[in-house]
Formats: C-alpha cells, sequence, structure tokens
C-alpha cells in the first residue's frame, strides 16, 4: 500500500518514527520527498523534539547571524525556528523549559489590556524572542541569568513598543529598573520598526529617569536604526550620543557601518564620521558579505577594497559560499575569485564547502566557472543523501570515483543512496559496480 493512502493517524505516526530516528538536519531533508512530506515534517520534528537540545555547533557564526537576524539572508532558516517558538509557547507547560511558560504569559496579559487575537500575538512575540529562542531552544539560559522571576511590567514595556502602543508603553515606563532578556529593549524595537514618535518618547524617558539604562538603550537604537536603514531614524538615535560620535569617530563608524542595510545611511554615516581605512574598509566588506548584502559589496567592491590585501576576493568567495549566498557567489566569481584559491592550503575547496551546505544552485555556479572536484565533495554528498548535487558531480566528470563512493554509502549504511547509485548504474554501463553485500541490514521502526 502507498504510504499516503495509510490512515492519517498512521501517517503521522511513521512519519514522527522517520523523524526522531534522524538528527537534525536530516530529517528537514524528508522535506524534499513530497510537498505533503514539505508541510508535515516541520510539524512531526516539533513534535518529537528532535530540535530541543540543538546546540550551536559554530557559536561565533551563529551569533552573527542570530543578532544581526533582520539583515541576514537566512533562506527559510529564521521562519523555521519562528515556527517551532510559536509551537513550544503555545503547547508548553513546563516552566523550567526555556521561557515559553512566561512568554504565554506576556501574550496573555497584553490580550488582556488590548484585546488583540492571541494567535496573532504569540506569532508577533516570538519573532522579537528569535535571538535567544533559536540559540538553546530547550534551555532557560541564555535567556535569562538566574532564576530571577519574570518582570511583567517591564516585558509588556518591550512589547508596546513593538507594537507602537504609546498610551501603554506610557504607562509601563515606570518598571524600567532590571534587564530584561524575553525582550529586546524597547528603544531597540521603536527603531527597527520605525517608529519615530515611540523612539523619542522612550529616549526622553530613559534620559530624565537618572536611572541608568540596563540595554544601553541609546547604542540599542543606533544598532536598529541601521538595520532599518532610514535616514531620519538614525538621525533620532544619535540625538543622545552626538557627543560620543565626535570624540570616538573611528569606534562608532566601524559598529555602524558594519550594520546598515542601506546605501543612503552608509553615505550618510561616512559623510559624519569620515571614510573608513583600508583595514576598517576590509571589515565592512566582510560582514556585509555576511549579511548577503548584494547593493552594498558590490558598491564596497567598485571601490578599492581588492587592493587592502591580495586574496580578499576569494576569502570573500569563501564567506558567501558558507553563508549560501547565490547571488553574491555569482558577482564575486564575475569579479574574478578563484573557485580553487584554497585547495593548496587545506584540505577542501569552496565546492566541498557549497557542497556540505546543500546548495545545488552554488555548486551549479562553481562548476561552470571550472572548480576542481575532489572526492571529498562527493562523499559530502552522499552522506547528506544529496542525489541531485551527487548526480551532477558524477556527470562533470568524477565518473571515475563512482565505486569509491559507492562503498561509502554502503560503509555508512546509507541505503538509500545505495539504491540511487545502482540506479544511476544503469544510465553508465560502463561502470563497474562492487556486488551488494549479503548481511545488508534493514531497519524497521517499531510502531
Amino acid at each position: 500500500m502507498n504510504l499516503l493512502d495509510l490512515p492519517n493517524e498512521v501517517f503521522w505516526e511513521i512519519l514522527r518514527c522517520a523523524v526522531s530516528c534522524r538528527e537534525l538536519n536530516r530529517a528537514l531533508r524528508l522535506k524534499l520527498v513530497c510537498r505533503l512530506f514539505y508541510n508535515s515534517v516541520p510539524r512531526a520534528i516539533f513534535e518529537v523534539g528532535l530540535d530541543d537540545n540543538v546546540r550551536a555547533r559554530d557559536y561565533t557564526n551563529m551569533m552573527f547571524m542570530k543578532v544581526n537576524w533582520r539583515t541576514y539572508k537566512s533562506y527559510g532558516y529564521n521562519d523555521f525556528w519562528h515556527a517551532y517558538l510559536v509551537y513550544r509557547v503555545r503547547t508548553e507547560t513546563d516552566p523550567t523549559q526555556g521561557q515559553y511558560v512566561n512568554i504565554r504569559q506576556v501574550v496573555d496579559a497584553w490580550c488582556g489590556y488590548t484585546n488583540d487575537a492571541f494567535e496573532a500575538t504569540v506569532d508577533a512575540l516570538c519573532w522579537l524572542v528569535l535571538e535567544q529562542g533559536e540559540m538553546t531552544p530547550g534551555h532557560r539560559s541564555p535567556w535569562q541569568e538566574g532564576d530571577e522571576p519574570l518582570n511583567l511590567g517591564l516585558s509588556l514595556l518591550s512589547v508596546a513598543a513593538h507594537f507602537g502602543h504609546i498610551p501603554l508603553a506610557k504607562k509601563f515606563l515606570a518598571e524600567v529598573r532590571y534587564p530584561d532578556s524575553l525582550f529586546p529593549s524597547p528603544t531597540f524595537l521603536a527603531a527597527v520598526t520605525g517608529n519615530f514618535d515611540m523612539l523619542e518618547l522612550l529616549q526622553e524617558a530613559l534620559l530624565n529617569s537618572g536611572v541608568r539604562d540596563p540595554w544601553d538603550g541609546h547604542w540599542e537604537a543606533i544598532r536598529a536604526a541601521c538595520q532599518y536603514g532610514d535616514v531620519d531614524i538614525f538621525r533620532l538615535a544619535i540625538k543622545y550620543e552626538m557627543e560620543e560620535f565626535r570624540l570616538y569617530p573611528r569606534s562608532y563608524g566601524l559598529r555602524t557601518l558594519t550594520k546598515t542595510v542601506s546605501l543612503e545611511l552608509y553615505r550618510y554615516i561616512c559623510s559624519l564620521v569620515g571614510e573608513p581605512t583600508d583595514g576598517e574598509k576590509g571589515t565592512i566588506v566582510t560582514a556585509h558579505t555576511k549579511f548577503g548584502n548584494t547593493e552594498m559589496v558590490r558598491y564596497l567592491l567598485d571601490g578599492d577594497v581588492l587592493e587592502i590585501r591580495p586574496g580578499k576576493l576569494n576569502e570573500l568567495l569563501e564567506i558567501a559560499v558558507k553563508f549560501n549566498h547565490d547571488e553574491l557567489v555569482d558577482l564575486l566569481l564575475k569579479r574574478g575569485a578563484d573557485t580553487d584559491y584554497w585547495r593548496h592550503r587545506a584540505l577542501s575547496t569552496e565546492l566541498c564547502l557549497a557542497v556540505s551546505r546543500g546548495s545545488l544552485p552554488i555548486v551549479r555556479k562553481l562548476l561552470d566557472y571550472g572548480a576542481k572536484i575532489m572526492y571529498c565533495c562527493l562523499e559530502c554528498a552522499v552522506m547528506l543523501e544529496h542525489t541531485g548535487i551527487l548526480t551532477l558531480l558524477l556527470t562533470r566528470g568524477s565518473v571515475k570515483n563512482y565505486n569509491k563512493v559507492f562503498k561509502a554509502a554502503r560503509k555508512n549504511e546509507l541505503w538509500s543512496m545505495v539504491d540511487f547509485m545502482i540506479e544511476y548504474n544503469r544510465s553508465q554501463p560502463k561502470i563497474k559496480v562492487p556486488k551488494r553485500r549479503k548481511d545488508r541490514k534493514v531497519f524497521v521502526a517499531n510502531l
């Protein structure tokens, strides 16, 4: 019987079993089976708790991506984790798990004040906690240090700043006493949403209160204004930091120029702090390459960034491949980046990195520009169970490595890839395939 013809309850039980016996990345690859799997696999992952204990492998890059997630091109990454947070806030009852119960308390309180729809409010607030909630989803740290109780008034002030509700913001301003790790700074949320009146209210309130802002709110407003990309919001954000800008132009200039998404704002900041030095230009173009900001990278490359240090263009290509920025890879290749620059310095190349990221368009671009296919590329495609990339690599001239790759798939008991390669061999009669072992193991899920 066809799997899709089974009763719905049986189908879901099978899907949950299939997901639970895989790690997160392999489970997500099941989305490629068909449209039904594409829509159903995330929910199955959430239900079995496969991503509850996910930890960032590359902590530095993960922090860069999540602190700046509004400007970082994620290609569905943020949507997946947002959906996960929404699911946990709706269903979690254990207060020791993350801060999901506390978030729901804030949602209930806000809806009580405003009569807003519960589902829409949960959806909005889960975007606000994406930075903390994605880093260690099933744990309280780094959501909140220690066991301090929820500061409901302060949390509601952040929510009011996000929604632009000035009357409630004025009501909760008296609660600004301690930092609240559930949501970002109210000044940040006012600036990143472009709410001029709310940002002005909060900045004046912080200035007149005489209490040290626990979030360093003026800087948070500047960071948010850079992400929003509006010159008027940025002028208001730096209103109370202008003296610092004049005293430390190089420091503030670099911190802001690496975060703005707007070319107009970039030029305005340069008019305040002066043009960046050669070393600073290298740092700036690297940051925007990570963001995937093609417009900014193109503008910087049209200047003298490439004269900073030999090989800079190749370093940018590696970063663009690592973060899956297809447009930037195309731009850098057209500018003359070497697809095999790292081949003599490491055991892998940009092509190996692209394969490990599972990006078929980038793999194809690199091959079109003459990238050399190493065995590690084929092995990585097999371990990812990415049939599209493996077919492309074999077709582009790596058929001679077929037997070696076939043995690797069999050794790691990736039987779906073994079967795929046998089918592929039917169109390549000259390839001699090793005989399938008689002791092939068959794993049956315990339903």
